[in-house]
């Protein structure tokens, strides 16, 4: 288990040459996101569950459901090797965005074709 204020690295990719991640920074423990942070089962703060807060160390904050993590060191051992890209959370949660209200939007078509 991962103790709060233990060091850490957040992934989002991790491929055979390559791997992309947030960086590295600070868990510091499990809270209720705000809105605008999308897990895989649509907005975060609606499921009303803490989760991993996670700050990386250009203060950007990153939270458990948007990415893979692990201590600093697993991290570094699992990109080492490969070429490493940063990954830029505004834009991923911009693009989950969309994607959540191109869901609801098809959501309301398929309704509204049941008798």
């Amino acid at each position: 288990m991962i103790a709060p204020g233990s060091r850490i690295g957040a992934l989002w990719t991790v491929y055979k040459h390559r791997a992309t991640i947030f960086g590295f920074g600070t868990y510091q423990g499990d809270e209720i996101p705000p809105a605008g942070v999308f897990s895989q089962f649509g907005p975060a703060d609606l499921l009303r569950v803490p989760i991993a807060k996670l700050v990386m160390d250009d203060g950007t904050v990153v939270w458990g459901c948007e990415c893979h993590w692990t201590t600093e060191w697993g991290v570094k051992e699992e990109i080492a090797g490969r070429k490493v890209f940063k990954a830029r959370i505004e834009v991923l949660r911009r693009i989950a965005a969309r994607n959540w209200e191109r869901a609801g939007a098809n959501l309301d078509q398929a309704e509204a074709q049941l008798p």
